[in-house]
C-alpha cells in the first residue's frame, strides 16, 4: 500500500575543519511518489565572514527518503574563531504542501595564534682604549660595528640610534663617534641606544669607554755663572752651568725625552728619559758653556732650550724652556759682567808670574782703544793701538823714542798712563793715572 502522507524533512547539523566539505544528512519522513527538489538558503551567524561555497539544491529521488547536502569550505591562514551559518530548506511536495527545516553548519578554524616576532638586538659594550686628541676629533670608530640585528650586521634602515648627549662628543646617525676639538684629556663613559623601527619598545643600550690621551711636557732651565777666578767679573773661558727640570704635565707616560740647546758651544750631558704622569727630573740633563768675549761685550748670555718626548700613541710633543715657570716660555738670561774698565797700575816683570804686565780689566770689550805710557819727564816710552792684555801688553819695555831705545828695559819708577777707548756706540772715554814699575 502506498503511503500518500505528505513527507516532512529533517536535516542534521554538521561541521568540518576549514578547507573540507561539510556533509549535511537530509531525511524525509516517508518516500514520495515523485522526485522532491529541496532548495537551500544560507545566513551567516559569525561576524568573521563566510568561508564556504553555498550549494543551492538537493534532489531526493522518488521512492527514496535520504540524501546528503555537500557544502565546500575555504581554507585560510588567519587565526580566527570558528564560523557558523544557518542552513534553511524550502520545498513543495507533490500535493503542493510546503515543507521546511533548518540546520547549523560550523567551520572549524585550524590556524594557530600568530607569534609576534621581536627582533633580536645585540648591543655590545665597546672599549676604545687610548685615543689621541687628533684621531678623536677625526672619528674614533663606529659603535655599531660589533652590534647585530637578528644575528646580522646592523642595517640603519631597521633601527633608530640615539646618543646620550655629552659636552665633548658627538655621534652621527651612522654610529660614528667623534670628539670635539680641545677636549680635556681623561676617561669617558658614553651611552647609546638602539631601537627597532617597527617596534620602538624593543631597545638595547650599550656603553663606550674612551681614554683621551693628552700628552704634555714642561721644561725649566736655570743658569749659574761659575766665576772660576772669583773676581766677580766674567773673563773669556770661564763657564756657565745650565740645570734642567723636566716635568711630565700630561695624562700619559712619556718616553724618549731629550733636550736640544741651540746655544753655540754648549756641551750637553744626560741620556734620554722616561717619565710617568706627574713625574719630574732635575738631575739627568746638564749643560756647560764656556764664556766668549762676545758674550762679555754683550753683557749677558740669553738662550732657550727645547724638550721633546713621545706618547704611547707615538705622538711627539715639545716645550720651550722657561727660566722659572712650567707655564711660560721665556729664555734664560745670565749676566756676565766684565766690561767695566779697571786698571791694575803695578807692573813687576820679574818672572814671578804676578803682575808681569800692565793689566787693564775689561779692555777686551773695547777693541777700539789706545794706551800711552810716559816717564816722569813726560817722554813717551810706550804706545799701542788696540791694547788687549796679551801680545800687545806693556811689560816694562820701552817702545818709544827719545832717551830710550826700543826694546830697552825701563828703569824702576813711577810712570804715567793715558787710556782712551770707545764703546760700541763710538762714544769716547779716557782714563789716566800713575803706573808703578818695579823689578827685583
Amino acid at each position: 500500500m502506498d503511503d500518500d502522507t505528505a513527507p516532512t524533512v529533517t536535516i542534521a547539523d554538521a561541521s568540518i575543519i576549514e578547507g573540507g566539505n561539510i556533509s549535511f544528512p537530509v531525511a524525509l519522513s516517508n518516500a514520495s511518489a515523485s522526485d522532491i527538489t529541496l532548495t537551500f538558503s544560507y545566513s551567516d551567524v559569525s561576524t568573521t565572514g563566510s568561508d564556504y561555497t553555498p550549494t543551492a539544491t538537493l534532489t531526493i529521488l522518488a521512492g527514496q527518503t535520504t540524501g546528503t547536502l555537500v557544502v565546500a569550505t575555504t581554507a585560510d591562514t588567519i587565526d580566527e574563531s570558528d564560523e557558523t551559518f544557518t542552513l534553511g530548506i524550502s520545498a513543495s511536495d507533490v500535493a503542493g504542501v510546503i515543507i521546511t527545516a533548518t540546520a547549523t553548519g560550523t567551520i572549524l578554524d585550524d590556524d594557530n595564534t600568530p607569534i609576534i616576532s621581536i627582533a633580536d638586538i645585540v648591543a655590545t659594550n665597546d672599549d676604545a682604549g687610548v685615543i689621541d686628541e687628533i684621531k678623536a676629533t677625526n672619528g674614533i670608530f663606529n659603535v655599531l660595528a660589533n652590534d647585530t640585528f637578528n644575528g646580522l650586521p646592523i642595517n640603519l634602515s631597521d633601527i633608530v640610534l640615539t646618543f646620550t648627549p655629552n659636552a665633548n662628543f658627538t655621534m652621527g646617525n651612522n654610529g660614528l663617534l667623534k670628539a670635539l676639538a680641545n677636549i680635556p684629556g681623561g676617561d669617558y663613559t658614553l651611552t647609546y641606544n638602539i631601537c627597532e623601527k617597527e617596534n620602538p619598545n624593543n631597545c638595547k643600550t650599550a656603553t663606550v669607554t674612551v681614554f683621551i690621551e693628552k700628552p704634555s711636557i714642561a721644561l725649566v732651565k736655570t743658569a749659574h755663572f761659575n766665576d772660576e777666578n772669583g773676581d766677580g767679573d766674567a773673563q773669556e773661558g770661564e763657564t756657565v752651568t745650565y740645570h734642567f727640570k723636566v716635568i711630565n704635565t700630561g695624562n700619559v707616560p712619556l718616553i724618549n725625552i731629550t733636550i736640544i740647546d741651540p746655544l753655540d758651544g754648549v756641551v750637553m750631558t744626560g741620556s734620554s728619559l722616561k717619565l710617568d704622569v706627574g713625574e719630574e727630573n732635575l738631575t739627568n740633563f746638564e749643560g756647560t758653556y764656556f764664556v766668549k768675549q762676545s758674550d762679555i761685550n754683550l753683557g749677558s748670555i740669553s738662550n732657550q732650550a727645547t724638550v721633546s718626548g713621545t706618547s704611547p700613541n707615538g705622538n711627539v710633543i715639545e716645550d720651550k724652556s722657561d727660566n722659572e715657570s712650567i707655564v711660560n716660555d721665556n729664555p734664560t738670561i745670565v749676566e756676565v759682567s766684565g766690561c767695566v774698565i779697571k786698571v791694575f797700575n803695578a807692573v813687576a816683570p820679574d818672572g814671578s808670574g804676578q803682575n808681569e804686565k800692565f793689566f787693564i780689566q775689561g779692555i777686551e770689550c773695547y777693541p777700539d782703544n789706545s794706551v800711552k805710557i810716559f816717564n816722569r819727564w813726560g817722554v813717551l816710552v810706550f804706545e799701542r793701538e788696540n791694547y788687549n792684555n796679551k801680545e800687545k801688553a806693556f811689560r816694562g819695555v820701552s817702545e818709544g823714542r827719545a832717551t830710550f831705545e826700543k826694546s830697552q828695559e825701563l828703569p824702576v819708577g813711577v810712570y804715567f798712563y793715558v787710556l782712551q777707548y770707545k764703546n760700541s756706540n763710538s762714544t769716547s772715554f779716557e782714563k789716566s793715572g800713575y803706573l808703578y814699575l818695579n823689578r827685583r
